[in-house]
C-alpha cells in the first residue's frame, strides 16, 4: 500500500521529557529486581513486584507474567464496542505463524515486503527466521539486527483501554558490544478507531509513544512513534516510526510498516 506522506515539521515536533538522573536510577534499581525474578514460576514474586511498582517500566511485563502462572478461568468478554479483547497472559505467537508486511520509506514512498515467519516458540521466548528477531510471548523485542533488548523493547501491553499510559524502558547491546544505549518511552492510548492496511480493515487501539535514546558516547535522539494495536491479536498491525537525532535536524528513520497478510498456525 502506498500513500502520499507529508514531509515531518519540525519546528512542531514536540520531544519527550528528559529522564532525569534519578528516573535513571531508579530504571537500573528496577531492573536488577526484574532480572532476579523474571524466571520464576511463583506468582507472588510477581504481585510482590507490582505492589512496590505499580506504575513502573517493567509493570506491564510483571502483569502479563502473573497473568500467565495463574491462567485467569475468567473469559474476555466483548465490550460496548464490539470488540473482545485476546486476554493478558495468552500466548501472542506459536510455531509456525507467518507474517507479511510493508516496510514503507515515508520520504520516497518506496515499499519493500518482506515475511517474518515463527521458527521456535514457547511461553518465554519466539525467535522469527531462525533467531533473526526474537520475541517474548508479549511481543516484546529482545533481538534483532541493531542488538539485544534488556529487558524487552515492550510497545504492546498486558491490556488496552482508551486513556491507558504506561512506561517502557531497555537497554540496547550492539552486535560488537563496543556501544550500547538506553531507551524510555511513555504511551498512552488516545482513541480506538477502524484502520486499512494491506491485510484489511481492523478496529484497533491507536496508541502515542514518545520517547528519548541516550548512547553510552553521549549522542542521543528523540523518539516518536504511532502504533494500531488490533486488540483480539495485541499485534500492531501499523507503526509509523520518527527517529530525529538529538540536537541537530536530522531524522534517521521516517517509515511505515504495516501488515500484508497472517497466516496463523493450529493453538
Amino acid at each position: 500500500m502506498r500513500s502520499a506522506w507529508p514531509r515531518p515539521k519540525r519546528s512542531a515536533r514536540r520531544g519527550p521529557r528528559r529522564e532525569s538522573a534519578e528516573s535513571e536510577r531508579k530504571f537500573k534499581e528496577e531492573l536488577a529486581r526484574w532480572e532476579r525474578i523474571k524466571n520464576s514460576r511463583n506468582p507472588e514474586d510477581f504481585y510482590a513486584f507490582l505492589l512496590e511498582r505499580p506504575s513502573g517500566y517493567i509493570a506491564e511485563q510483571a502483569q502479563f507474567r502473573l497473568d500467565q502462572l495463574e491462567k485467569p478461568v475468567v473469559q474476555a468478554q466483548p465490550g460496548a464496542n464490539g470488540v473482545k479483547p485476546l486476554p493478558s497472559g495468552v500466548n501472542r505467537y506459536a510455531l509456525g505463524d507467518v507474517f507479511e508486511w510493508d516496510y514503507i520509506d515515508r520520504y520516497t514512498n518506496i515499499a519493500k515486503r518482506f515475511i517474518t515467519r515463527v521458527t521456535y516458540a514457547d511461553n518465554e521466548r519466539v525467535e522469527f527466521n531462525k533467531g533473526g528477531r526474537i520475541v517474548d510471548q508479549m511481543g516484546g523485542l529482545l533481538k534483532n539486527r541493531f542488538g539485544t533488548k534488556t529487558p524487552a523493547n515492550l510497545v504492546e501491553p498486558a491490556e488496552l483501554a482508551v486513556g491507558k499510559r504506561w512506561r517502557s524502558a531497555f537497554t540496547n547491546s550492539f552486535p560488537n558490544q563496543s556501544l550500547h544505549y538506553d531507551n524510555y518511552y511513555d504511551y498512552q492510548v488516545i482513541g480506538l478507531e477502524d484502520v486499512t492496511v494491506p491485510a484489511g480493515t481492523f478496529k484497533v487501539f491507536k496508541v502515542e509513544g514518545a520517547g528519548i535514546s541516550k548512547y553510552s558516547d553521549g549522542r542521543g535522539a528523540y523518539l516518536s512513534e504511532m502504533r494500531w494495536i488490533d486488540p483480539t491479536t495485541m499485534i500492531s498491525v501499523r507503526t509509523d516510526l520518527e527517529f530525529k537525532v538529538m540536537h541537530a535536524a536530522t531524522m534517521f528513520e521516517y517509515s511505515s510498516t504495516q501488515l500484508v497478510s497472517v497466516k496463523r498456525a493450529q493453538r
